[in-house]
Order: C-alpha cells, then sequence, then structure tokens
C-alpha cells in the first residue's frame, strides 16, 4: 500500500495470474498514455507532443522533428491546403528549398501511409486519410 502513497497507480500482490497483469497494464494504457494531446488522422492517433503516431496496424511510429512538424501542420488544419511556401516558412529553415518539403512529404507517407498526405496539384499539400 505504500506503493499507492508514493505515487503507483496500482500494484499486485505475489503470486499473480498474467492474465490479471496484462488486463491491468491495458486499464492504465486506455487512461493515461503520458503521451499528450491526440489528433485524429482517419483511424490514426497523432500525439504531436510526443512525436508519435499509432498505426491502427502496426503500432507506434516515432517521427523526426521536421516529420512530426510537418504533420502537426498539416492535422491542426485538416481542411486547410498549405502550398510549399506556406510549409516551408512554418516548417523549415529559411536555407531550405521547396524540394525539402516534397522530401519530407515522401518521409511521412513512407513511414505511415501513403494516403496521409494528400497532393493538392498546383496548390501544395493537405492532410489526407489514412
Amino acid at each position: 500500500m505504500a506503493g499507492l502513497d508514493i505515487g503507483a497507480n496500482d500494484y499486485l500482490v505475489k503470486p499473480f495470474e498474467f492474465d490479471e497483469l496484462f488486463a491491468r497494464l491495458r486499464a492504465i494504457r486506455r487512461v493515461y498514455t503520458g503521451e499528450g494531446r491526440t489528433l485524429l488522422v482517419g483511424g490514426w492517433e497523432y500525439y504531436p507532443d510526443s512525436r508519435t503516431i499509432y498505426s491502427p496496424y502496426d503500432g507506434r511510429i516515432l517521427l523526426t522533428d521536421k516529420e512530426n512538424k510537418l504533420l502537426r501542420l498539416l492535422a491542426e488544419a485538416p481542411q486547410r491546403t498549405f502550398s510549399r511556401q506556406q510549409i516551408l516558412q512554418a516548417v523549415f529553415s529559411a536555407t531550405d528549398t521547396a524540394g525539402t518539403v516534397d522530401t519530407y512529404v515522401h518521409y511521412l507517407r513512407r513511414k505511415t501511409d501513403i494516403n496521409i498526405v494528400v497532393t493538392a496539384r498546383g496548390q501544395g499539400y493537405r492532410l489526407g486519410q489514412p
């Protein structure tokens, strides 16, 4: 009981059943992910504060800082189409080029799903529905 008083969420007394352990772990994960706010991207759960996106198929995917900034920009305004120039100014440094945006869109698609970012021909990119 002392463990609960100093901050533990739960405990098991030995001997215990592994089924009970796993059930308790699932319950704790439902209540607290520790990854900050969640943005839904189609059927995916995106945690921008921890640079993590959870695939409904493959589980946890870690994003680089730039990939995360790009996805956050798109996910926070899912109906908006951003030009390459707007993305370049919001996510990348002044020395980067518009081709850098295309490269990082490719990286995101490769790590997650090809439909996570949609190309709007002649306009730029917007969030897709993987």
